[in-house]
């Protein structure tokens, strides 16, 4: 076992360290919250009893540093009653607790992600570390042969139905409640699990208090405190803020009656015009389309429709689509194109690189081969020949060389051999 603090900041309900308890055999953890060094005693008495009461066993020996929240008289006095034996670590040596101080690694290693991914501020540090050490017992470990701290403690697997995300956002059903206006739900954040009460942990949004409930409805991909902007180290949480980060509210300046475009930000040089809709103007039952061209079956958008002339009224004017040249345009990599370095060191013929076969009319046996582009390399293998300047059995037998096709495989080229 040890003890880790102080940290600076307190948590969310004044504590600044948590004392660590490792079973040597399961690895399974127990962590307390503690508000200062004067508790250790009485957490360990109390630990002592719950393990003799519930497991049918005691406690043979506790593995603890030179700390004086162990080495006083109440804890020394309760160890020689129960006959329980002190292995004391020797001075500057962390390494002869390892097994405490590891876990102490893991346990804040994960409360640490526990929090980046609620968004959490730091006074909520201590209920990060108990929902750490909760999932840790639960999760199956390799010096245990794949098996969960859980599951060599109480000898069957844990139930895993009930896990939800940390630091959703949920909603705890009023009980009791009488007044019909009154909301049935709380606005909560989940934070965890308490042990010995069948219900989840939750922090009224709206209280600042920590509550326990069983019927929970849960939004895991809602983090309200990752959302919402935060002031006095997260625990003043502005409700309007709140409500609009998760429901926006569409502005009402786009719904205004009047045409005047607004100004809306874009990436391009000019601003993005947007139109308000038309008011819907009362047709009378004489109105004629008119129609501007014999072959197009569908009105333009500019269309107007004329009237009687008892009853003439000018439709209000609908402006096109911005044009594409408004959208940015898409960003091009400066980084200039050649050959991959894996051919640095081999002549090769460049992609573009063309042959092209003549054969000459006057013997049938005799062809030139040129390049239309010109080689990259010095001495490139492709460098044009006439064949004309060899014999017409030579270029046969070359003829028959390239035709045969090369093996793809050693399988092939041993049937190739022995063919």
């Amino acid at each position: 076992m040890d003890l880790w603090g102080p940290y600076r900041t307190a948590n969310i309900n004044g504590v600044h360290f948590f004392l660590t308890l490792v079973d040597d055999f399961s690895r399974c953890t127990w962590t307390h919250l503690l508000h200062n060094k004067n508790q250790v005693a009485p957490t360990l008495i109390q630990f002592y009893n719950m393990i003799e009461t519930q497991f049918h066993t005691k406690i043979l020996m506790f593995r603890i540093d030179n700390g004086t929240e162990f080495i006083n008289s109440t804890c020394l006095d309760f160890f020689k009653a129960k006959g329980v034996l002190l292995q004391r670590s020797m001075v500057k040596t962390p390494q002869q607790n390892g097994v405490v101080k590891r876990k102490h690694r893991h346990l804040l290693d994960t409360a640490r992600a526990i929090r980046f991914q609620a968004g959490f501020p730091k006074n909520f540090w201590g209920e990060c570390v108990l929902s750490a050490t909760h999932l840790i017992n639960l999760l199956p470990m390799e010096n245990l042969h794949w098996k969960s701290p859980f599951e060599i403690l109480y000898g069957k697997q844990p139930a895993l139905h009930d896990l939800r995300t940390i630091g959703c956002l949920c909603y705890a059903h009023n009980v009791g409640e009488n007044d019909k206006f009154a909301p049935r739900a709380t606005k909560s954040v989940f934070l965890g699990y308490t042990f010995g009460l069948k219900g989840y942990k939750l922090y009224d949004l709206e209280h600042k208090k920590i509550f326990h409930s069983r019927d929970v409805v849960f939004q895991e991909p809602i983090f309200p405190f990752k959302r919402a902007p935060l002031s006095q180290a997260g625990t003043n949480i502005d409700e309007h803020s709140l409500y609009d980060s998760l429901f926006p509210i569409i502005n009402s300046q786009l719904l205004s009656a009047n045409d005047s475009p607004i100004s809306v930000p874009c990436p391009s040089s000019s601003p993005l015009q947007l139109f308000s809709n038309p008011p819907m103007q009362p047709l009378s039952d004489t109105l004629v389309p008119s129609v501007h061209s014999p072959s197009s079956h569908v009105p333009s958008q500019s269309s107007s429709f004329t009237s009687s002339p008892s009853n003439t009224q000018s439709s209000p004017s609908i402006s096109s689509a911005p044009s594409a040249s408004l959208l940015p345009l898409p960003r091009r990599s400066t980084k200039p194109k050649g050959p991959p370095t894996w051919l640095k060191n081999f002549v090769c013929m460049p992609p573009t690189t063309k042959q092209s076969t003549a054969i000459n009319s006057q013997s049938p046996t005799s062809q030139s081969f040129h390049a239309t582009t010109k080689p990259s390399s010095l001495y490139p293998l492709f460098t044009p020949f006439d064949l004309t300047l060899f014999s017409s059995d030579y270029v046969m037998s070359l003829v028959s060389v390239l035709q045969v096709p090369e093996p793809s495989s050693f399988p092939r080229l041993n049937n190739t051999l022995n063919g």
